[in-house]
Formats: C-alpha cells, sequence, structure tokens
C-alpha cells in the first residue's frame, strides 16, 4: 500500500525548488520573488479581514443606534438626532478606511507596489446616504420607522455576506502551515475506547474484556519513554488523551452566573435574570456562550447549541444599546414596528447555521486526517513480504525491541487492527480467535505498552 503524503499538501514553502522559473533569471532571485509574493498574499488576506470585520462591527453600532432612535418625537429632533448620527457614522467609515491603508502601506515591500484594496473593502456599506435618506424622510414627516428596518435588514444582508467572506479567508489561511501557525504540539498516542458487544460474554470466540483501549506509541516518543518508565511498577495503566478535553470536558463558560443564564430558554425568563444581574452583560461572556454553542454543537446537541446562540446574541445586543440596553432591547422586541424581533431572530439562525457548517466541516476534516494517518502507520509498518513490522533502529531501548518482539508475534490480522487504531476492528478480530489466545495475546500486548485494556469507561482527565 502506498504512503499517503496528502498531510503535506498545506506546507506552503517560500523557497521551494519545484516551482519552474524563467531561465533568463538566477535561482536565487527567482526564490525571493516567490518569498515576497507569498508575504503579500499573507499580508493583504490579514488586511481584508481586518477591514471587513471593522465594517461589521460598524454596522452592528449602526443598527444598535438605529433601534434605540425615538422615532415619535417631533420631526426637528428626529432630524437633529439623525444628523448627529451621520457625522459619527462618517467619521468612524473615516477612520476604518484609514486605518487599512495605514495597515497595507507600513513597512510595505517595495517589491509588492502600490497597494490596491480588494473590491469588496472598498464596497463599503454607504452609512452616509442612509442617514441622508433617512433625515430626508424624517424632515418631511415620512415612515421613519419602515424605512429604518428596511435599511438595517440591507445592513444585515451586508454582514452575513462579510461574516461568510471572513470564515473562508480566516479557513483560507489556517489552511497552509506556515512559520506562525505550525510548530504546535501534536499527540504521542491515541486511546481508542469502545464496549464489547455484551451477548459475546460466555462464549468461547469471545474477547476477555469488555471494553479495549488501544495505544500505538511511535517508536522514541515521550509518551512511549513515560510509558516505559510506568510499566515497571504499574504495566497497564492508562493515560487520557489531549482530545478528551476537547470532546466536552473543557468549560468554556468562565462566569457562574454567565453559565446560568445560557441555561435560559425564554425571553421573559432571559428578561428577569439579566436586570438582576446587570454584569453579565459584556461582548466576552458573549463570546464565551457562543464557544459553548460550537461545544454543543460538536457533541451532538443542536437544541442546545441554538439557545446557547441565542443567549449569546442577546447579551451581545444589550451591550450594543449601551447603559440601559437591557430595557431597551427587550422593548424593542415588543414592539413591532421597529422590526427587531425580525432582525434578532434572522441573525440567531444565521449564526447557527454557520455554527453547524462548521461544525460538519471539522468532522470531516477530523475523520479524513484520522483515516489518512491509520493508512500511513499501516502503510509504514508494511514490509516487501507483506507483513508488519514496527520501526525500529539500533538505537532503540530494549523496551522498543520488546514491544516489536511482541508485534511480530501477532497475527497479521490483529496487526493491522493494532496499526490502525480502531477499537471496532481490534474487537473484531479478537472475536473470531480462540479465548485462550485471546487472553494470553492480550497479555504481552498489555504488558508492552501495545495495548491498554479498560473493564469500563475511558477514564477521565
Amino acid at each position: 500500500m502506498p504512503i499517503n503524503y496528502s498531510k503535506w499538501d498545506k506546507l506552503e514553502l517560500s523557497d521551494d525548488d519545484d516551482f519552474e522559473g524563467h531561465p533568463n533569471v538566477d535561482k536565487a532571485s527567482e526564490i525571493r520573488l516567490r518569498q515576497a509574493e507569498i508575504h503579500r498574499q499573507r499580508r493583504e488576506r490579514r488586511i481584508k479581514i481586518d477591514a471587513l470585520k471593522g465594517e461589521s462591527t460598524l454596522i452592528a453600532y449602526t443598527a444598535s443606534q438605529l433601534l434605540n432612535l425615538n422615532t415619535s418625537q417631533p420631526p426637528e429632533s428626529l432630524v437633529t438626532e439623525l444628523t448627529a448620527l451621520r457625522t459619527t457614522l462618517i467619521d468612524k467609515a473615516n477612520e476604518l478606511s484609514s486605518n487599512t491603508w495605514k495597515e497595507a502601506n507600513t513597512e510595505r515591500d517595495y517589491r509588492w507596489g502600490p497597494y490596491e484594496p480588494d473590491a469588496m473593502v472598498q464596497d463599503m456599506h454607504p452609512f452616509g446616504p442612509d442617514l441622508d435618506l433617512l433625515i430626508l424622510v424624517a424632515s418631511k414627516s415620512g415612515d421613519v420607522a419602515s424605512l429604518i428596518k428596511k435599511l438595517l435588514d440591507n445592513q444585515a444582508e451586508r454582514n452575513v455576506v462579510i461574516k461568510e467572506e471572513v470564515v473562508r479567508l480566516e479557513k483560507e489561511e489556517g489552511a497552509k502551515m506556515t512559520s506562525e501557525n505550525m510548530y504546535k504540539e501534536g499527540f504521542n498516542k491515541t486511546i481508542v475506547s469502545k464496549e464489547s458487544d455484551p451477548n459475546l460474554k460466555g462464549k468461547e470466540t469471545a474477547p476477555a474484556k469488555t471494553a479495549t483501549q488501544t495505544v500505538i506509541a511511535t517508536l522514541n516518543s515521550k509518551a512511549a519513554a513515560a510509558a516505559e518508565e510506568s510499566s515497571k511498577s504499574q504495566p497497564s495503566s492508562t493515560s487520557t488523551p489531549p482530545q478528551a478535553v476537547e470532546a466536552g470536558e473543557e468549560d468554556f463558560i468562565t462566569n457562574s452566573t454567565a453559565a446560568a443564564f445560557a441555561e435560559l430558554s425564554t425571553m421573559e425568563e432571559s428578561y428577569r435574570f439579566l436586570m438582576s444581574n446587570m454584569s453579565i452583560v459584556t461582548d466576552d461572556n458573549s463570546d464565551e456562550i457562543l464557544a459553548e454553542a460550537m461545544r454543543e454543537e460538536m457533541a451532538g446537541n443542536p437544541r442546545k447549541a441554538r439557545q446557547c446562540v441565542a443567549q449569546s446574541l442577546i447579551l451581545q445586543y444589550c451591550a450594543k444599546l449601551g447603559r440601559d440596553g437591557v430595557r431597551l432591547f427587550f422593548e424593542r422586541l415588543k414592539t413591532s414596528t421597529h422590526g427587531a424581533r425580525d432582525l434578532y431572530m434572522n441573525d440567531v439562525t444565521a449564526t447557527y447555521q454557520r455554527i453547524a457548517n462548521r461544525v460538519k466541516e471539522i468532522q470531516k476534516e477530523s475523520e479524513e486526517k484520522e483515516q489518512a494517518a491509520a493508512e500511513a502507520r499501516i502503510a509504514a509498518a508494511l514490509q516487501p513480504d507483506g507483513s508488519y513490522a514496527l520501526p525500529e533502529d539500533a538505537t532503540a531501548s530494549e523496551y522498543y525491541r520488546v514491544r516489536a518482539e511482541v508485534f511480530a508475534s501477532l497475527p497479521r490480522e490483529f496487526q493491522r487492527a493494532l496499526l490502525s487504531q480502531d477499537a471496532d476492528q481490534i474487537n473484531q478480530v479478537m472475536s473470531t480467535l480462540p479465548k485462550q489466545q485471546v487472553e494470553d495475546m492480550v497479555d504481552r500486548c498489555v504488558n508492552c505498552g501495545l495495548l491498554d485494556m479498560d473493564d469500563g469507561e475511558e477514564e477521565e482527565a
């Protein structure tokens, strides 16, 4: 079986020897030009992300100000308030554009040429014309509330496009391994826990244990060295893998009051709770509850995930409405003329859908990586004669040599199952073997660290 090299597709090298160069340009110059181009692409992608996030923040600020606007006041007062808001928005938009230009031109490499803004960045939402139209309608005593709803819908559509583009750019940014993101601590071993079929108990072909945890440690890895040291006193002990924390044991919500708020499911409960606990109305708590929504979705709890999204956005809207934001937000929800409820519910639906889609992508990527890793382990252990053997070199310790010898003595199908680190495959192979052979085989594997057995559920961290 050929080795799967697809994991190296993510590696982006600025001095790669494989790219084609011009025959009249020396290789060193070609490499420097390629380095400059790659660095330019990274820089401009980051500039675009920052600019779009800034516009998204400005859209949210505009929405909060318009929702807080008293449209029933006299036209003169309304025009004055809208004019002041127009000035503020134009100043903020100009500041955002100025910051984008400063970021783009600070320490810019001369080889990149002048900065040319991305079309989407240039196509910033027209905050000034929106306010001009509102001022015109207000001065003629028109239906300002309906116009505000229409403008907010347009801004919400633009915001959805912005967020989708930011997600795409950040995914693209993380798709390549660079010096900024490639140096991360990896896992030294994998533990898989799976209960065996209880109906197999008592049969001659049944495994000796009710569940298995397989550990395939890489040669000379830190995990294997630790296992060698601990095996002197407790050969069959297991350690909890780092994945266990990511799978659901980490508490994303650090504030206990915010955690209690995330459990609420009705607007009435949320309003009463926030009026008594105003201190949790912060963007930080909103972000933590949103992270909890992602965790719940990954755990297969879509209803709880959507509930967390709804509670997170309540905190976000209330925080942006200022000191009296809680009362104002819930009052706007009760008033149909402002369209606040539709805006909020659409935001909840769109945000949850983005989380659900992202979770599907993560799960698919994880499955593909696990499959590729299993194929690579099996291919690396495959010998020319079709048998399997653990990698070994002259510097390997006695512990590793014993492991290799035990592995070599196992049935071929069981070797492949161990290399796959799939508990289902391991249990399936063991169920086809005589009970005495399974017990002897498992004992030898446990003693040398190839296999960990657990009579119940996985150990907690």
